[in-house]
């Protein structure tokens, strides 16, 4: 079950500790797979351009 901010505000910031724990089990798993996607964009858009870069200067 997925909980939004505007349910927990509804049930006044203090869902029951046990589906917390549970959420946030779910939320890093989703953390960790966003993390990932993101380093591997930050990769491609920035190391890659640099890396092409510095072999174009180096050639001359």
């Amino acid at each position: 079950m997925k909980l939004s901010s505007a349910d927990i505000r509804a049930m006044g910031g203090r869902p029951d500790y046990e589906m917390t724990r549970r959420r946030w089990r779910w939320n890093w798993r989703r953390a960790a797979e966003s993390l990932l996607i993101l380093t591997m964009l930050v990769f491609v858009a920035v190391v890659m351009p640099l890396a092409m870069f510095a072999s174009c200067t180096a050639g001359r």
